[in-house]
């Protein structure tokens, strides 16, 4: 390289580097304003419920469903292995399931859904299973996963009844089945980095809506998707973008450090979501990077944030949510153990 070659390319490289840095301040700047400039919505709780006319009290609720075929809120009180039932106001009805390895029992359930019929389908988490309810309460038939469940919490139905798990063994991330489990079909590109953690790499909280559209977050992958009723992927948006996305994965790459100290080869879950919901406006979706736990409502076509929901009582950490009533939403806080209605 002559003098005259490197006089021009200095000032040349000085004028991309700036560009770069403005860019990418820009950039930034723009990703910290999409939250700045959406609306926030502040709310307070209609009514909350610690406990069951028996004096039990709840014991680590791990999912909260409202079903529209009967207009009821049913809670999974995951500690306590029942599921209880409550209308639309929360006044109790009542409630079924005890601890066990039988059929109808539970061990830690996690989640449930209905059909149209009026069947539950319940995910027995520790038993490893899947089991069906009819409306009448009473156990109709199982089925054994055969691996851990631990991304299983949020079974679903669509509007034919069909059940949809999240079960990446399979190689695909959801599975779809009917009332006897025989399997109708797979689909969802999955995660092989490490085999070894392929169901924790690819556990997701997912939603189906009226027309059978199917919304999914990775827990530990920065991916939100949505899916059409033939399994075909018609969106997805990378949310690492998102401030509290950015929050948790700076936690999580510090405490990967500490770990690294201690020569201690461990997976880290990075739990980036907590809860997906849908209604007939939005896609709601919590993370794990804000402290106060809102919940953003999302476009429910181009997936990104239109709206946020704080809460007044502050602390209270609602991990786990329900948006699907026209008028009511509502919620479980895991560090009160206490289920709560809200207005819309």
């Amino acid at each position: 390289m002559n003098k005259y070659t490197a006089n021009f390319s200095l000032p040349l490289l000085m004028i991309c580097f700036f560009c770069t840095f403005c860019n990418s301040s820009n950039s930034d700047s723009q990703e910290i304003n999409i939250l700045q400039d959406i609306p926030v919505e502040e709310k307070e709780p209609v009514k909350v419920v610690d406990q069951t006319p028996d004096g039990t009290k709840f014991n680590q609720p791990n999912s909260i469903q409202y079903n529209k075929y009967d207009n009821r809120v049913y809670v999974v009180d995951s500690r306590n292995h029942r599921i209880v039932v409550f209308d639309a106001d929360l006044n109790f009805v009542r409630e079924f399931g005890v601890y066990g390895q039988g059929p109808g029992e539970f061990d830690t359930p996690g989640g449930i859904a209905f059909t149209e019929n009026g069947d539950y389908i319940i995910s027995d988490l520790r038993n490893q299973r899947l089991q069906i309810f009819n409306k009448d309460f009473n156990f109709v038939s199982q089925f054994e996963v055969h691996q851990p469940m631990g991304n299983v919490y949020n079974v679903n139905t669509d509007s034919e009844g069909k059940i949809y798990i999240n079960l990446p063994k399979n190689n695909y991330l959801i599975t779809v089945m009917n009332k006897t489990f025989d399997e109708l079909k797979k689909y969802g590109e999955i995660f092989i980095d490490n085999k070894s953690y392929l169901p924790i790499e690819n556990k997701i909280n997912f939603v189906i809506n009226d027309y059978d559209n199917l919304y999914c977050v990775f827990l530990n992958q920065t991916f939100l998707r949505k899916y059409n009723k033939n399994g075909e992927l018609i969106n997805e948006i990378d949310i690492s973008y998102l401030p509290m996305v950015k929050n948790r994965l700076k936690q999580l790459k510090e405490r990967r450090n500490e770990q690294d100290k201690k020569n201690k080869n461990v997976y880290v879950d990075k739990g980036l979501t907590t809860c997906i919901s849908i209604d007939n406006n939005y896609l709601y979706l919590q993370f794990r990077g804000d402290e106060e736990f809102p919940i953003y409502a999302f476009d429910k076509e181009e997936l990104k944030p239109v709206k946020k929901i704080e809460f007044k009582n502050k602390g209270a950490k609602f991990l786990y949510f329900d948006f699907t009533s026209e008028k009511y939403f509502y919620a479980i806080s895991r560090s009160k153990n206490t289920i709560t209605k809200f207005t819309k």
